[in-house]
């Protein structure tokens, strides 16, 4: 199988890959995108890429300057890891938002920086599909699905990462050369492990994830409206809440077990 996807590795980017630093505007919103609020980064620079050619040149250049890099896919970030002082670099994709069926590869083309909202409206308002994916719109679809990515859905139909058939990756090899690569569920694919690696390996550990291609394990034919699960009529939402004061062990203890 080739390294790269000819409709997306070389493609034009949409946008001029820009580095945002502490001087410009937009600097403070870029860093303090995260849900947990206590964390707050200070890289030296953000960089906003709009395709998989200036990702793979703005790692090239963090390894080149021997720089600590992560990457946001867009959304929001219970944990510090994007904000950690370490980071010298970011990386942030949430300019990338393509949402399509790519007929070459008969499955649905998602780009990185996407969030669950998007993917969600495209996908039902096109085709009536979804993924089983999370319950809040604002996350970014990039780092989402590497976790494995789980919601209202999951005990129908799995996590999305269960649909992942392919991603194409930006990675660095032994000689400190970035590269994108493609790799597919296919037993064939040489770089099938790579595609392991993203279904709940986690964000940030085996590359910077560019595009994902859904398509549910067994589904065949060219109908791209039968490739994902139906997306459900509706949803229904509650929330129970207790006073803690109320809960000794013995309820608490039930109330686990119930919840399990």
């Amino acid at each position: 199988m080739n390294t790269y996807h000819p409709l997306y590795s070389h493609q034009h980017p949409r946008v001029a890959s820009d580095k945002v630093g502490p001087d410009d505007l937009r600097y403070a919103d870029l860093v303090r995108r995260g849900f947990n609020k206590r964390f707050a980064g200070k890289p030296d620079y953000v960089r906003l890429v709009g395709g998989t050619s200036q990702v793979v040149d703005a790692v090239q250049e963090a390894v080149r300057d021997q720089l600590r890099v992560a990457v946001r896919s867009g959304g929001h970030c219970l944990e510090g890891f994007v904000a950690d002082p370490a980071v010298r670099v970011v990386i942030d994709t949430s300019l990338m938002t393509s949402i399509s069926y790519d007929s070459d590869m008969n499955a649905f083309a998602v780009e990185a920086g996407a969030t669950l909202s998007e993917v969600y409206r495209k996908l039902f308002l096109g085709w009536g599909v979804t993924i089983p994916a999370g319950i809040s719109p604002s996350i970014g679809v990039g780092g989402h699905v590497l976790g494995g990515a789980f919601g209202y859905l999951c005990r129908q139909h799995g996590l999305a990462a269960d649909d992942l058939d392919g991603g194409e990756v930006v990675v660095v090899d032994e000689t400190g050369t970035a590269r994108s690569v493609v790799a597919t569920r296919e037993p064939s694919d040489p770089n099938r492990d790579l595609w392991w690696a993203r279904t709940g390996g986690g964000g940030g550990n085996f590359g910077i994830v560019t595009h994902y291609w859904f398509r549910s394990p067994g589904a065949s034919g060219l109908d791209p409206a039968r490739l994902l699960p139906k997306a459900p009529p509706s949803v229904l939402r509650f929330k129970t809440q207790w006073n803690w004061e109320d809960l000794d062990e013995t309820a608490f203890t039930r109330l686990v077990r119930a919840q399990q």
